[in-house]
């Protein structure tokens, strides 16, 4: 398990994730930098994947579902940036996964969530004092 060891000590969230033909979705991995990210345990997100989603709006639920669905069907590589309010307070997250093919003919997706919301306001202030 050293993998996994490797996994909880980046920054962000790894996971696998699948949907299934209801789209539904299942995590089959989740690391601990979803405490960080969404307060909520790996353990918590594998036993129930819709609380991951309470944070996204209808709109951005769509969205993301709409572009893994596109990179499905193209097999490539997904990136999405969300604007996400956690508990409160607005995070920029930013989504990064790879398609992998599985014998049922669903796709998993490997990938990392990463908290780019430091960037946008470096970014912001950046170019506010241009």
């Amino acid at each position: 398990m050293e993998y996994k060891k490797l996994l909880n000590a980046l920054p962000g969230m790894a996971f696998k994730l699948s949907f299934d033909a209801q789209q539904q979705p299942e995590f089959h991995f989740c690391s601990a930098g979803s405490v960080g990210l969404y307060g909520l345990t790996p353990e918590q997100i594998l036993a129930s994947p819709l609380q991951f989603f309470a944070c996204f709006t209808p709109a951005q639920l769509v969205s993301f579902k709409e572009s893994l669905g596109f990179c499905a069907a193209e097999r490539i590589d997904w990136q999405l940036v969300l604007t996400l309010n956690i508990k409160g307070k607005n995070r920029v997250h930013q989504f990064y996964a790879t398609p992998e093919l599985l014998a049922d003919g669903l796709i998993c997706w490997s990938g990392l969530v990463s908290d780019i919301t430091q960037q946008y306001v470096e970014q912001d202030t950046h170019l506010q004092n241009e």
